[in-house]
């Protein structure tokens, strides 16, 4: 399941752990400072149908 959906995914791979936290450090620093409310995704171009529901639609999530 796993090579299947790594597949569908633009850059054709998994992120690796620090291509995570590494938003989280940016966020979480003064460079962000002027950054409010915003949402990232850090799918690899991936587009998922919440992640398209909430750029569509401004919000978290969806009411399922």
């Amino acid at each position: 399941i796993a090579k299947q959906f790594e597949g569908k995914i633009p850059f054709k791979r998994f992120a690796e752990p620090e291509e995570i936290a590494n938003t989280h450090v940016f966020f979480a620093s003064d460079d962000a400072a002027y950054i409010t409310g915003q949402m990232l995704f850090v799918a690899g171009g991936l587009v998922t149908p919440i992640n398209r529901y909430c750029l569509i639609n401004g919000k978290e999530e969806p009411n399922l």
